[in-house]
């Protein structure tokens, strides 16, 4: 992926040294391999995910939400460098209405938005949430607490994943091993607090 130079919202260089969010690698190749043809971003920033998504998956459409103007314009820029424009759709606010009118066979919810996970993942007002799989980064409660509430919501509807954070290490990556030890940490650091997870939820109706 050809990327911009800038980041929304995270750090630039683990997203350059591919170390970024290393933990949900075997999580995306398997939603990959279940060829969503819609990817919904809610929190796209300047598009990772969005972008390096829709590359991957070249039947697939990008839905990629997030309220911050300067985001949703790099996250543009991010798809034209790697003309995949055409296929990216940049939105501001994602609600249940929106969930309810855009979510169908197919969809991929890529869910990162700093705590409304908690408030819009409800497959009570939005029934078909049921049958998309979904990688959600979970904010504001403890490890177990996020289990606890992700198989209250999802148990019955989804088969759940969930994923920690783990240490970073400079032997992950090559290209920096001549660096300082300050400017190698530097580097890997995502800035993450500890007991940071995901839940990779993929639905047993798709």
């Amino acid at each position: 992926m050809h990327y911009i130079t800038k980041a929304s919202g995270s750090a630039l260089l683990p997203k350059l040294l591919g170390t970024y969010e290393r933990e949900l690698t075997a999580a995306i190749e398997e939603a990959i391999s279940r060829s969503p043809t819609q990817i919904m971003d809610v929190g796209c920033a300047e598009g990772y995910y969005a972008v390096g998504l829709v590359r991957r998956l070249p039947q697939a459409v990008v839905l990629g939400y997030d309220i911050d103007s300067h985001a949703k314009a790099s996250c543009l820029e991010l798809a034209a460098a790697n003309s995949v424009d055409s296929r990216v759709e940049i939105l501001g606010f994602c609600d249940h209405s929106e969930l309810r009118n855009r979510i169908g066979p197919g969809t991929l919810l890529v869910c990162d938005c700093e705590g409304f996970e908690w408030q819009l993942l409800d497959v009570e007002q939005v029934p078909s949430l049921a049958f998309a799989d979904m990688i959600v980064e979970l904010h504001g409660k403890t490890e177990e607490e996020c289990k606890q509430e992700m198989n209250s919501r999802l148990g019955v509807t989804h088969d759940l994943q969930f994923i920690t954070a783990t240490p970073r290490s400079v032997e992950m990556v090559t290209a920096i091993q001549d660096w300082s030890e300050d400017d190698q940490m530097l580097a890997l650091n995502e800035f993450r607090t500890n007991g940071q997870c995901w839940v990779w939820a993929k639905s047993k109706s798709a």
